[in-house]
């Protein structure tokens, strides 16, 4: 069994009402600590979180839309396999559930999206 995974967030970003990149950031809950994960031109940057992330529209700030993903994943699961593909600029992360799931991050130079199957 893997690391299990209770709450997954995507974080889009919006200018002038037209969506610039749809997963910006990714916030993922796995056993009790949150951690932050994106793509930036190629790089992928993970960190841990001291606390719950806050959305930025909880402050006012509607350029940075929030999404959960925990229905569409069936969550909480574990994680059965992580794996990074492709080379700047077009990178491709995916996360592998034990529910058979996939959650897949797409960067393309400064844009990313995402999908889940």
């Amino acid at each position: 069994m893997g690391t299990q995974l209770t709450s997954l967030i995507v974080e889009g970003f919006v200018h002038d009402s037209e969506p610039v990149t749809l997963a910006n950031v990714i916030y993922l809950l796995s056993e009790r600590q949150w951690h932050r994960f994106a793509i930036d031109h190629g790089t992928i940057h993970w960190r841990d979180l001291s606390s719950h992330p806050v959305s930025p529209n909880s402050v006012g700030n509607a350029a940075y839309p929030w999404r959960s993903m925990d229905r569409e994943l069936e969550l909480p699961t574990a994680i059965s396999g992580f794996s990074v593909s492709g080379q700047w600029p077009n990178v491709r992360v995916e996360f592998k559930l034990e529910n058979g799931h996939v959650f897949v991050v797409f960067s393309s130079g400064e844009a990313a999206s995402y999908h889940a199957v």
